[in-house]
């Protein structure tokens, strides 16, 4: 009478190639998921610096004057005057003409790795460095100035500059924003 069975040798042989199965499916996985964490990373900073970059702009744009304070890490703005009574035909108050400046001072401030809306207290974005942090950069570990103001043609204008960094597992990601704004109300 025979009996069935597996030999040693088979054994062995199959679970050598499970092993090998296991192993090759765990690290397809470890590498899925590390590409996960850094996409999710990314996407994270990214947003955090548009939100918060769109707001500055947002409001910057509609501002009458402006001055840049603490080399370039707070803006100072001020809005145009608008008229007590509403306008009847838009239903909405309008400058009041000529222009000219409302009187509040306004900011918006980098400090503490925080972009802060002086005026509400709001933090638009956290993670803020101000020194480029990337290797990769030709400005690498030099300071720059989140805000900086300049001319296009004969129109005042502000260049907004921000850069976020966050570490996931165990390496750095950085993401960059930067974008001009004419302010339309100056002068």
């Amino acid at each position: 009478m025979k009996t069935r069975g597996f030999t040693l040798m088979e054994l062995m042989v199959g679970m050598t190639i499970m092993g090998a199965l296991i192993i090759g499916t765990m690290t397809v996985f470890s590498e899925t998921m590390s590409g996960f964490y850094r996409t999710k990373t990314d996407i994270d900073l990214a947003s955090q610096n548009t939100l918060g970059m769109q707001r500055v702009a947002e409001t910057l744009r509609g501002a009458y004057s402006m001055e840049i304070q603490d080399s370039g890490n707070k803006v100072v703005y001020y809005l145009p005057l608008k008229n007590v009574a509403v306008d009847p035909t838009t239903g909405e108050k309008e400058y009041a003409e000529p222009v000219q400046s409302d009187g509040v001072a306004r900011s918006f401030t980098v400090a503490n790795g925080q972009l802060k809306d002086d005026t509400s207290g709001r933090i638009l974005a956290k993670k803020v460095v101000l020194s480029d942090p990337d290797p990769a950069s030709s400005q690498y570990n030099q300071t720059y100035a989140p805000f900086q103001l300049t001319t296009i043609g004969s129109r005042k204008a502000l260049s907004i500059n921000f850069i976020t960094q966050d570490q996931v597992l165990g390496n750095k990601r950085y993401s960059r924003m930067k974008t001009t704004v004419i302010i339309r109300n100056s002068l």
